[in-house]
């Protein structure tokens, strides 16, 4: 089963959205991470990578809400849903990235949360206009289904 919800009909393709506006990824929320421990050694790693292969962040701005800092590797992009353009995650920028993140190994040893490294892989690739909060219209919720859901269910319990 799921535990994310959709709450309203969506009227519009949340991709032909993102293709029309040239968004690259979209998230329902930024906040901070729950457990810091989960994130230990990541910014270090990330900046170990982004030196050995000199890239400079996308979002090196200090004015932007996604500026390169090392806080980014606190931050998720929660809600259990993100949507992205697979060009992107397919990506020779990305797909090095990860594997760096692979062979470096803490991702396992301290469960670094695929939201922080997408997080840290949108600051470090994608203009802060790619990167975007969904619209109300694509809201959800996470481990609350919606009322039709429950009358869906006990619909077809009784008919069982």
């Amino acid at each position: 089963g799921t535990d994310a919800f959709l709450h309203e009909k969506v009227c519009e393709d949340p991709f032909v959205y993102m293709r029309e506006r040239d968004i690259q990824f979209m998230y329902p929320k930024r906040k901070r991470i729950a457990t810091e421990s989960c994130s230990e050694g990541l910014w270090e790693a990330t900046e170990e990578y982004r030196k050995q292969k000199g890239i400079i962040p996308v979002n090196n701005a200090s004015n932007s809400k996604f500026g390169w800092n090392a806080d980014l590797s606190l931050t998720i992009f929660h809600g259990f849903i993100g949507l992205g353009n697979l060009n992107f995650f397919r990506s020779k920028q990305y797909m090095e990235y990860a594997q760096f993140l692979n062979e470096d190994g803490r991702i396992y040893v301290n469960r670094w949360s695929d939201q922080t490294i997408y997080v840290l892989a949108t600051a470090m690739f994608l203009p802060e206009k790619q990167t975007q909060a969904m619209p109300s219209t694509l809201q959800f919720a996470h481990h609350a289904k919606p009322a039709y859901i429950e009358q869906l269910q006990n619909f077809v319990e009784s008919v069982l």
